[in-house]
């Protein structure tokens, strides 16, 4: 997986699906917390789980650093491919 560099479209994306992720996730917890005896629906406790591996999946994307690829370049690629030149 890529990086998102938050100067891009696609990270500017992925931030904001984070933020709204986030806040979804608080608002369950907070809507959770008011009820009588605390605790969530089954429907409930799945979205919040849903919504929270999504985040934490999201957040390992936005911190992570890019890969480098397994193999060699195109241009090493084909530089070994070429015949040696000799006299």
């Amino acid at each position: 997986m890529a990086e998102y560099q938050p100067t891009t479209v696609a990270g500017r994306m992925a931030i904001d699906q984070a933020v709204t992720l986030r806040l979804q996730q608080t608002l369950m917890r907070d809507f959770a917390a008011k009820n009588a005896d605390g605790a969530m629906s089954n429907h409930d406790r799945e979205a919040y789980s849903a919504i929270t591996t999504q985040l934490l999946r999201l957040f390992a994307v936005l911190g992570k650093a890019p890969e480098k690829p397994a193999g060699p370049s195109l241009a090493e690629f084909l530089a070994a491919k070429q015949p040696a030149a000799g006299p």
